[in-house]
């Protein structure tokens, strides 16, 4: 788990340093920071659901073995 958290943390990290290399060229700074929240949101939201789906799927399993 600890792992899954540091490499969402460095990928966070890297899009931010992209932006911040984008609105030093182009001033635009609101639209872009908005556009990244909304990718890493969309990101998290598929990737939770497919966790969730996993674990039931998982969840199932257990039951019918045990």
């Amino acid at each position: 788990m600890k792992d899954t958290s540091l490499a969402a943390n460095i990928t966070v990290l890297e899009m931010l340093m992209a932006t911040q290399q984008i609105v030093s060229r182009t001033y635009g700074a609101l639209p872009l920071y908005l556009e990244v929240a909304a990718i890493y949101l969309l990101f998290s939201t598929v990737l939770t659901w497919l966790q969730g789906i996993g674990e039931k799927r998982l969840a199932s399993f257990g039951m019918e073995r045990g």
